[in-house]
């Protein structure tokens, strides 16, 4: 393995493991950039902040939205949709993104939600296709379930957030 381009232990400021990200961001293309200012905020202040991770041509990025907003019925129209236990979104292909959205009640707003956005270059079918996206589309839900439940439970301190299952999220439609 070469040092230079090896995934660090922890990434977007400590949140997620490297080797999490991994099958995303493939070893051996390039070193690891991170940009990630403000991320995650907390649950006092709306918040709609990034981690994005590039490696060569491979990009992975995660925000986090605080109050989030539930899907709505149009989305799941146009997209395949997804659970995680009782958080819910979808895929979207053309972007290469899942959208997840966990109830995370704050004070004096019971019906608050977190909503947490992963999206890979390599779930993204505008530039892949066949059996890389098939795989691309498996690695982000995986993925996604992880940082949906780190975020959940370890940022945003979401009530319940430990009965998320560890993913991968499922698709029902």
């Amino acid at each position: 393995m070469n040092h230079e381009t090896a995934l660090p232990k922890r990434v977007c400021k400590g949140y997620f493991k490297g080797s999490r990200v991994g099958h995303l961001l493939p070893d051996g293309s390039g070193k690891l950039r991170e940009s990630s200012p403000g991320f995650p905020k907390s649950k006092e202040v709306f918040s709609q902040e990034s981690c994005e991770l590039y490696r060569a041509h491979d990009e992975l990025s995660v925000r986090a939205e605080f109050p989030g907003v539930l899907p709505s019925a149009d989305d799941f129209k146009r997209n395949p949709k997804v659970v995680l236990g009782k958080a819910q979104g979808y895929l979207e292909k053309e972007g290469g993104t899942i959208t997840l959205s966990v109830a995370c009640p704050s004070p004096g707003h019971p019906k608050d939600h977190l909503r947490v956005v992963s999206g890979s270059s390599r779930a993204n079918s505008y530039g892949v296709s066949g059996k890389k996206l098939k795989k691309g589309i498996a690695d982000l839900s995986r993925f996604s379930a992880y940082a949906t439940k780190v975020l959940a439970e370890k940022a945003f301190k979401c009530k319940g957030a430990d009965q998320l299952p560890n993913g991968p999220v499922k698709f029902v439609n």
